[in-house]
């Protein structure tokens, strides 16, 4: 199986990106999953999937933060208190370096590497915050456990359609959808059961059903 890059660099991609998930939320108290959104559609998530050494090797957990915050305002201003000292309000979990949120980024890191899939697309076959609510069961447990759970639920991913995938993720019903795009219900039946191809769908679909679900046309594609 080809992986996303050398495994020289995978241990130290494992603890930059648990770092920067627990400096995140315990230092900065941004919320996981919105600075996980940021982070996965960014130019520095797509650097790290690549085990970019200047990334992985030359930046700690909490730069990366910082990094990011460049990258989407142009400055980290924020994550500096009003008298200009960088935010320091640590916990206990998050001084052990083994928080929840830690072992979610330690964790991630790892699949991304075994699967060469991007984080985002990694998102959209189980969200952060599910990922998060396996930790009770897999902290302890061999990373190969967690690997093949995900290879499971990536697995039964697969079998849906895309556009399926998204109306589920957002919780809608095919009628709610057909209603906000509006576009025919046993249109949309046949979309997601591959009755018939989206891939040849006329343009003005793809782009209501896109607008629809909040996503990118090239995203329903199969």
């Amino acid at each position: 199986m080809m992986h996303a890059y050398n495994e020289i660099y995978l241990q130290e991609a494992q603890y930059k990106i648990g770092t920067m998930l627990d400096y995140a939320v315990y230092d900065v108290k941004l919320d996981l999953e919105d600075f996980y959104n940021a982070f996965i559609n960014s130019k520095l998530s797509r650097a790290l999937e690549h085990g970019s050494p200047k990334y992985i090797a030359g930046r700690s957990g909490n730069e990366l933060v910082h990094e990011l915050f460049y990258e989407l305002y142009g400055n980290d201003e924020s994550l500096y208190d009003t008298s200009g000292a960088e935010l320091n309000i640590k916990t206990d979990k998050a001084l052990s370096g083994r928080s929840p949120e830690f072992w979610v980024g330690y964790s991630l890191a790892h699949y991304q590497w075994y699967s060469a899939l991007s984080f985002r697309h990694i998102n959209e076959i189980i969200s952060i915050d599910k990922v998060l609510s396996m930790y009770p069961k897999y902290h302890e447990m061999d990373i190969r456990q967690f690997v093949d759970r995900m290879e499971s639920l990536r697995n039964d991913v697969s079998r849906i359609s895309r556009l399926k995938a998204y109306r589920m993720k957002l919780g809608m019903s095919q009628s709610e959808l057909s209603s906000v795009s509006g576009i025919p219900l046993r249109t949309l039946q046949n979309y997601e059961q591959r009755q018939k191809n989206i891939n040849k769908a006329s343009v003005d679909y793809v782009v209501r059903l896109a607008r629809a679900l909040h996503c990118e046309v090239q995203e329903l594609m199969e």
